[in-house]
Parts: structure tokens; sequence; C-alpha cells
């Protein structure tokens, strides 16, 4: 992710400047300080397995720079595959290898945010069983509710327009720091 230069002008550039000094002396290797050690125990077969699960029907997807297709992927031994990602190497510019890898660290940070239950029951896009559909389903019942009771219901509609390409990387690394995020997986 490209950091937006110059900062917007709502960041705080006093922090973000604070927030990048303090990533550059973290250090290259961290401590996993999370309940379960979700960043530091190496991945499982069951996580393979789910992994795989989840990449079934993308066989005709393309091929990274190194030739491999979902489908080699999929074919490979769960162990071949354990030994090859509980390395925490990077493993090829958007190989299938490497988006394989990214199943099974979004998995275990997925397991973090919940264990930690550091995402808001509002939070409906980007996870499991939640359709961001759901939060107008909120909107239509809290609008019907405050007419039903003849009390106004103020709404505010925020731009999230650029949002990602706008994320203050530095002060993301922080703040799953804090939250005890550590270990190879981390690092």
């Amino acid at each position: 992710m490209n950091k937006a230069e110059p900062a917007p002008s709502t960041f705080d550039v006093p922090r973000r400047l604070l927030n990048d000094t303090l990533v550059d002396i973290m250090g290259e290797v961290t401590e996993d300080a999370t309940r379960d050690l979700l960043f530091s125990a190496p991945f499982t077969e069951e996580e393979v397995e789910a992994a795989k699960l989840r990449l079934r029907g993308r066989g005709g997807s393309a091929t990274g720079g190194d030739g491999i297709g979902y489908g080699t992927v999929l074919e490979m031994d769960n162990g071949d595959i354990l030994e090859l990602c509980n390395r925490y190497r990077t493993i090829g510019l958007k190989s299938c290898m490497l988006k394989f890898m990214t199943q099974l660290i979004t998995a275990r940070l997925v397991q973090f945010a919940d264990t930690e239950k550091l995402l808001p029951l509002s939070q409906n896009g980007f996870r499991a069983g939640y359709r961001t559909s759901n939060n107008m389903f909120i909107l239509d019942t809290a609008r019907r509710r405050a007419k039903a009771d003849g009390t106004p219901l103020y709404v505010a509609y925020v731009n999230m327009s650029n949002t990602f390409p706008s994320t203050d990387q530095s002060t993301l690394w922080l703040k799953l720091r804090k939250w005890g995020a550590g270990g190879p997986i981390f690092d």
C-alpha cells in the first residue's frame, strides 16, 4: 500500500511521524503476546484443509510468476504445504502459493480479532456470516422506530472512499502490537 503523501489534512501529522519512528525501532523480531500465541504457533493440518476448502473452485485463476496455479496447490500434500508455510517466508510475488499462505494468515487474524473482541458488532463488511445489507436493515429499523415514537433520528453518512490507501500502516502496526500481536507471522 502506498502511503498518502502529503498526509491528508485530517491526519495528525506529528502523531504519524511518531508512529513511523516507533515502528522503525520496533525491531525485526517481536514477541507474540496473544492469549493463544496465534502469531507464533505453527500452522496445522486443519488450517491447511480449511484454506484448501476456501480455494476450491478457483482452479481457473491465473498462475503467478512461479507458474504454480491453485490446482497445483490443492493437489500438494498437506505435510509439504505445512513444511513450506511454517518457515514464515514470503514465497513469491503474488504466486498462488503465497496467496494460499495469505489465506492461512488471514484466518489467524480473524481468529485473533474474534478472540479479543476487536471488531464491533456493527462491522459487517469483510466478515463471514455478516452482510453489508445488515446496516441498511438496522438503519431502516431505527427510522421506523423513531417515526413510531415521534422522535427525531439523527444519521450521519461518512464518505469512506479511498479508505484503504490512506490507512496509516505505522499506526496499524502499533495498534496490533499494543493488542499483543507479535511473533514470526507478525514479523
